[in-house]
């Protein structure tokens, strides 16, 4: 019988059936409706003589009625030929059903069959696992959803319980389980019981508590497993006490066997034949810095490669050779590389069970030892071959020992056994009891002073200290003379020379504050009023430069002797360095001259000039004083003050001496305020720039402008330019408020440029410290190219002094400046010190008369006459001469006449704002590009 694929359905039959009783039902229902509708129509023609639309309308109805039967036609015999096909499935479908009936029942034989084969298996299995669950000599415990369900007697006679204690529930013994060490392992054996039931085999060993109070150590062993569709564990406990007693004997012999090795103090090994290392102990490892657990079973010369470890290959031969005991000592460097001696001694022992033979090593380490030993050869050495004497002392002075430097140094005999005191002749106070304080601990030293048997006074520096190392510490005293007589006599002149001026051999500043601190605060506690005073030479600094430093030196020499001279009988005359003097009229001295006559004679003494063979000079002193107590009650508040006195006589002009006031300070005060607000001001803001415009003399063309600093606080108020400007010079500020005004001056120049404004060239001020710079030009060039700018919108205006300072340094700037394309400018002219020789020299373009004569031009001929022979020398070197300062048209006529190229002053125009001085270009009516005249 061929077999069908009983995953594949019979034909649709039901389906097909289904289709045909639809298509019968309906197509005879329609045939009725048509019959009905003509039958109709028929009785109707009956009764009455049929009209035209009647016969119309019933040729219509036949032709509907032809046109359904035809249709009901072909639904029947489509409806025959479904009806063969289904008779077709049906049998088809009757054929299927009695072949799946042969197969079921075939089926159901071969089940009926393998179930009795079945059922004797499990029977079989279940006989021999009940016989494994019940014989076994271990516990057995069957665990569903965490109860145990199954257990075998094996579970009582090892927990000593009942079946009630165990099945249908946790096993109560397995609820207070200990580790070793005590730790409770409930948690941990539940943590194993979940492994096992998630598929994983676990143990672990475990110590349970029996019904009678025994402790039972067990090995537990859980493995999960299916049975009944149900996931279960299945728990196997073997009693392992006797294997526990057994290692915790075992560990208890072991570990005191441990603790006697590592309780050796010394470094303790055991070597194989093969050179391994089978024990070492704690010292061994601490002493040469290794890891137990990595250095045993390795091969010692791995650890310690070359001859540097404990161990050496030839000794070890040696010990198995003689079989005895063998030493040698050994140099180990530990990791830091310090160096460590040890000295080894091994010995050979035989394992009676294996027959291997081993070597039992001790190293004990003997550094200190040894640098003991090489430490009292030096100790032995340098006793003998000090440079300094030492000797060994009793509590009472006897000498114990004495090197032979000593008994050199003391020039007699024998020492020993002598009292120290009655070798030579100490300066010490109470010299027997200063030695009983040393023997109880405590150090002395100091300098003392000797006479020797030779009458000789030598300084020794004597240290005594108790010797430690003795016996009975207090009993001897280590005594070492230092020889420094020579020493003493050279700080002595050194402490001269350091209190002392080498040029001219006055005191000095420190020597000075010596002695004003001495007068304040005297020995005998009793201050008498004092007066000092600071004195400055004037006008040293032109002899300097003018006459070479050789000359100046030469002058301070005789300027000291003319104030020794004058003043030296009533005061303390100091010089602090360069031109400055101090002295101190104390009150002791001023019985027959008050200080006031003293200033006078002094000031009157420098009237006169210095000669100084090849020259006469003439200088002036400029004198501060300030008296104690009343401005001042320390040596800092009285020497300040008196300087501020001096500041206020060079102030007052030269060889002029004041006395300090509140005022003088309130100056001062202010001086500093305005120093540190300026150093503010230049990073917050504050500082501006003005532009006061030059005209020409002769047409009153614009002819560029002078950019000048400005400086409003915040309150409004205005700081004049001559009250911040030196300050500046003092304090060396002006080089970066220089450079902030030549950074907003370019800043301006660029803008006018762009914008074809023509105030060229911007006269800019350079500071004498500017221009001592080494980087002026670079950082010149720096600022330049910041803001785009060139070099030919500004005109620097040097002072004349500047130029002078250093001549050499001076003429290599402008020239530098010159080649770059800058204008250069002398600025004050005719108010300076220097030659007019130095003008051919200098590449300048332009002079500028100092307002101080063009302010008086016109009423004062010696002024008149100095402008024109300025403006005719200027004339006459081919420079451009500016007037400054000037405020009235008489002096403007006045410079016209002299030949002045241009003016600049409060008749042009006063300092203006960027935007106000353009707003004066255009209200002058002059194009805004000119040629500059010169």
């Amino acid at each position: 019988m061929p077999q069908r694929d009983h995953n594949q359905p019979p034909s649709s039959a039901a389906s097909q059936s289904t289709a045909v009783c639809a298509v019968e039902t309906e197509f005879p229902n329609r045939v009725t409706e048509q019959l009905d509708l003509v039958g109709e129509i028929l009785e109707r023609l009956a009764l009455g003589t049929p009209d035209q639309a009647q016969w119309d309308r019933l040729i219509n109805q036949f032709e509907n009625l032809r046109h359904h039967v035809i249709v009901t036609a072909n639904h029947l015999h489509a409806t025959e030929i479904r009806s063969e096909a289904l008779a077709r499935a049906q049998a088809d479908a009757i054929v299927y059903s009695a072949e799946v009936i042969d197969e079921l029942e075939e089926t159901r034989q071969r089940l009926s069959e393998a179930r009795a084969a079945a059922e004797q298996a499990a029977g079989d299995t279940q006989r021999l696992a009940n016989t494994i669950f019940d014989r076994t000599h271990d516990t057995i415990m069957v665990f569903r959803d965490g109860v145990c369900v199954s257990c075998n007697d094996n579970a009582l006679s090892l927990f000593g319980c009942r079946k009630d204690d165990i099945v249908g529930q946790w096993p109560k013994p397995l609820t207070e389980e200990f580790l070793d060490g005590g730790t409770d392992a409930a948690h941990h054996l539940r943590q194993c019981f979940f492994a096992a039931a998630a598929g994983e085999t676990a143990a672990m060993e475990v110590a349970c508590r029996r019904s009678d109070g025994e402790l039972v150590w067990c090995e537990v062993k859980l493995t999960g497993f299916l049975m009944q569709a149900d996931r279960h564990v299945l728990m196997t406990v073997c009693d392992i006490s006797s294997r526990k007693k057994f290692e915790e004997e075992l560990r208890r012999h072991r570990d005191f066997l441990n603790n006697i090795i590592n309780a050796v103090p010394d470094p303790l090994y055991v070597s194989n034949h093969r050179q391994q290392l089978v024990i070492v102990n704690d010292s061994y490892c601490r002493s040469f810095d290794v890891d137990r657990n990595r250095v045993v079973g390795k091969d010692v010369r791995e650890i310690f490669p070359g001859e540097q470890g404990p161990l050496s290959e030839e000794t070890e031969h040696e010990a198995y050779e003689q079989r005895g005991t063998t030493e040698e000592e050994r140099t180990h460097r530990t990791a830091d590389g310090t160096k460590r001696i040890h000295s080894v001694r091994r010995s050979v022992f035989d394992d009676t069970v294996s027959g291997d033979q081993y070597v039992v090593g001790i190293a004990r380490d003997v550094t200190s030892q040894k640098e003991r030993e090489e430490r009292l050869n030096l100790l032995a050495s340098v006793f003998n071959n000090a440079a300094e004497g030492v000797a060994i002392l009793t509590r009472d002075g006897e000498i114990l020992e004495a090197n032979p430097r000593l008994v050199e140094m003391f020039g007699c005999g024998a020492l020993v056994g002598r009292q120290l005191n009655n070798i030579i002749e100490l300066n010490i106070e109470d010299f027997a009891n200063e030695l009983v304080r040393v023997s109880r601990g405590e150090p002395w030293s100091g300098k003392i002073s000797a006479t020797l048997a030779v009458n000789e006074q030598h300084w020794f520096w004597l240290s005594l200290s108790r010797n430690e190392a003795a016996e009975c510490p207090g009993n001897e005293i280590i005594a070492m003379f230092s020889d420094v007589t020579q020493l003493e006599n050279s700080q002595r002149q050194l402490r001269r020379q350091a209190m002392h001026d080498n040029l001219t051999g006055l005191p000095n500043r420190g020597f000075y504050r010596t002695y004003l601190n001495e007068l304040i605060h005297p020995k005998n506690g009793t201050t008498d009023p004092f007066t000092i005073c600071f004195m400055d030479l004037d006008e040293f600094k032109g002899v300097n430069d003018s006459l070479g430093h050789g000359t100046g030196d030469q002058l301070l020499i005789e300027v000291a002797r003319r104030l020794s001279t004058t003043i030296g009988q009533h005061a303390f005359i100091a010089r602090f360095g360069g031109d400055e003097f101090a002295a101190v009229f104390p009150q002791r001295r001023c019985r027959e001259k008050n200080v006031d006559d003293c200033i006078d004679a002094l000031l009157s003494a420098f009237q006169e000039p210095f000669d100084l063979g090849t020259s006469e000079v003439s200088i002036g002193l400029s004198i501060g004083m300030a008296s104690y107590p009343f401005d001042g009650t320390d040596v800092e508040s009285l020497m300040s003050n008196a300087d501020i006195a001096m500041y206020a006589a060079k102030d007052a002009g030269k060889n002029h001496a004041r006395r300090f006031s509140p005022k003088m300070q309130e100056r001062a005060d202010q001086r500093h305020l305005i120093q540190a607000e300026l150093r503010r001001v230049l990073q917050g803001g504050g500082i501006s720039v003005e532009f006061q415009p030059k005209v020409c003399t002769h047409t009153g063309k614009p002819h560029g402008c002078e950019a000048l600093a400005r400086w409003r606080r915040a309150d409004g108020t205005m700081i004049p330019p001559a009250e911040f400007i030196p300050i500046a010079e003092q304090t060396g500020v002006i080089v970066p408020l220089g450079e902030f005004v030549l950074s907003r001056t370019l800043e301006c120049c660029r803008d006018w440029n762009e914008r074809g404004i023509n105030l060229f060239p911007v006269a800019v001020n350079i500071s004498p410290q500017q221009l001592r710079s080494v980087r002026f030009v670079e950082r010149l060039m720096e600022i330049l190219e910041e803001y785009n700018a060139e070099p030919e919108w500004l005109e620097l205006e040097i002072t004349e002094n500047a130029m002078v300072e250093d001549i050499g340094h001076a003429i290599t700037t402008i020239n530098r400046l010159v080649d770059l394309g800058f204008r250069i400018a002398i600025d004050d002219f005719g108010t300076g010190y220097s030659s007019l020789s130095y003008l051919r020299f200098f590449r300048i373009h332009t002079v500028k008369i100092d307002g101080s004569f063009v302010s008086e031009i016109t009423t004062d001929k010696k002024c008149a006459a100095i402008a024109e022979s300025i403006i005719s020398l200027g004339r006459g070197l081919d420079l451009c001469v500016v007037a400054e300062r000037v405020e009235t048209a008489e002096q403007r006529e006045v410079l016209a006449r002299a030949g002045c190229d241009v003016v600049q002053g409060y008749l042009v125009s006063r300092p203006l704002t960027a935007l106000a001085i353009e707003e004066w270009l255009q209200s002058t009516n002059v194009a805004t590009e000119m040629i500059t005249e010169f």
